[in-house]
């Protein structure tokens, strides 16, 4: 019965270092925004001013006609080595396909593993992109910018 006392004690502590996500309990959302990852593509000397982005075979936009863009997070497929994305401006659809190697990486016993990919290659139309220069072929969760596109304009 003496062991009570500190049981209460444990458990109390235990729930209030939990709640305040001070010692490995996080909350969930910290741990999914830790662990987001995406190819990072930055536009070469300019900020686009409407953009829409689809993931080809997907169902949802990423952008849709966005405003003052100056970088977008194109995530990569986990079940296929190569990924595509249909990419509109000013009225005219460039095709991005992104030959990448994926792998994960473990994070903590909380969060899980992050998804880790290495880009191989990339391949794009020229309705209005110029070029697309691979700055950085790691894409990992708090990357950098792996791809600098160019437009004609």
């Amino acid at each position: 019965m003496k062991h009570a006392g500190y049981y209460n004690i444990l458990v109390s502590i235990s729930l209030c270092v939990c709640s305040w996500g001070c010692i490995g309990c996080q909350p969930d959302t910290s741990c999914r925004e830790n662990l987001t990852t995406g190819v990072i593509g930055e536009l070469y000397e300019t900020i686009w001013d409407s953009i829409t982005v689809q993931g080809i075979g997907a169902t949802d936009t990423l952008y849709n006609n966005a405003k003052n863009v100056k970088k977008i997070v194109l995530p990569l497929r986990n079940t296929q080595d190569s990924t595509q994305f249909a990419l509109l401006y000013h009225g005219q659809t460039d095709t991005l396909t992104i030959l990448h190697t994926y792998t994960q990486a473990f994070v903590s016993v909380e969060c899980g593993c992050t998804n880790e990919y290495e880009i191989l290659s990339v391949h794009h139309t020229t309705h209005w992109t110029d070029t697309i220069e691979i700055v950085e072929t790691a894409v990992h969760r708090h990357g950098s910018t792996n791809l600098y596109l160019k437009s004609k304009k």
